[in-house]
């Protein structure tokens, strides 16, 4: 993969390329108290989703990682402290930060050197995530390179579909919970005349990660979602899949991408590390095509603010109808 490509698949749609929980650092001597903790196999419990999707700051002195005292859903408008690179360490090839925004939604914006404003020509997009009414959290608009310059919207409720959907607030622990989603994918908010299907699945783990700060690794366990969305409406009929994970207080930690009867990506080794549960969903020819892993954490610029950045960018009103 080229290293500037885009982050997503639209599986199942075009098939086009393209947390109040809180960490707490070995090192410090802090224990997690239960309430961090993945429910015990077989149970499921009401979660925030701000908690899995949006990354957390300190109130106090300290980061995210080594926090004294409470830590805050980092928001789109304040001043960030830091930013999350992908892998390899330090500073990886790619930012990918996920934020608050002030109606709720929540903004994961990705962007490439030189990391400045959103500049659709270098790459730069990212995936807006809501939360409806009855809990289900999924991705609104999405933009990357496999549509360069184009903001797509996932058809949701608003035209009778479910959209591209994450995860419930719901989610179980030892098994999965999943659905077959209705959605297309479309450059206005215009309904389209037809929906596509595509098998969905979530569930919530305790998942151990390997963060790094300017390159030193702290390992810490997290209760994590994991979700899936397959391009088609049974695993066994789609080719190819996306896998998302969601880190209590850390936000989206990781995507990769899965193809049936295909070679395997390149140079996957520096940014893929192995992690629990990013494994091929069965045993019918699966390799991992592409990957992203955000977890070197990195000083923001003085004064930079997600706000700043500018996506999505606004449209239209023949965008919004």
């Amino acid at each position: 993969m080229a290293l500037k490509a885009a982050t997503h698949l639209l599986l199942g749609v075009c098939g086009c390329a393209g947390v109040t929980g809180a960490l707490y650092a070995l090192s410090g001597g802090m224990s997690p108290p239960p309430a961090t903790a993945a429910p015990a196999s077989g149970s499921t419990a009401i979660i925030s989703p701000v908690d899995f999707v949006v990354q957390h700051v300190c109130n106090s002195a300290g980061d995210f990682l080594n926090c004294a005292g409470a830590l805050h859903p980092q928001t789109t408008a304040e001043t960030a402290r830091y930013r999350k690179h992908d892998l390899p360490a330090s500073t990886g090839y790619q930012i990918g930060d996920c934020t608050l925004n002030a109606d709720g939604s929540m903004p994961c914006q990705f962007s490439y050197a030189p990391f400045g404003r959103f500049t659709a020509a270098n790459g730069d997009g990212g995936d807006l995530y809501v939360t409806d009414p009855d809990g289900t959290t999924r991705v609104k608009e999405t933009q990357d390179g496999g549509k360069m310059g184009m903001l797509q919207h996932f058809t949701g409720p608003e035209c009778g579909a479910d959209g591209w959907v994450s995860f419930t607030d719901h989610p179980p622990t030892g098994s999965w919970a999943s659905m077959v989603a209705r959605l297309n994918d479309t450059p206005t908010a215009i309904c389209p005349e037809r929906l596509n299907q595509a098998f969905t699945r979530w569930r919530l783990e305790n998942i151990q990660w390997t963060f790094y700060e300017r390159a030193l690794p702290q390992t810490v366990t997290l209760p994590t979602i994991v979700s899936e969305h397959y391009g088609a409406a049974t695993i066994a009929g789609a080719k190819s899949m996306e896998r998302f994970f969601y880190a209590k207080g850390a936000g989206r930690v990781r995507w990769s991408a899965w193809a049936k009867a295909a070679p395997a990506g390149s140079q996957l080794s520096a940014r893929c590390p192995p992690v629990a549960y990013d494994v091929a969903p069965d045993d019918n020819g699966w390799s991992l095509s592409d990957c992203r892993t955000w977890t070197a954490i990195e000083p923001a610029a003085p004064g930079w603010a997600a706000a700043m950045y500018g996506w999505p960018p606004p449209e239209g009103p023949e965008e919004r109808r």
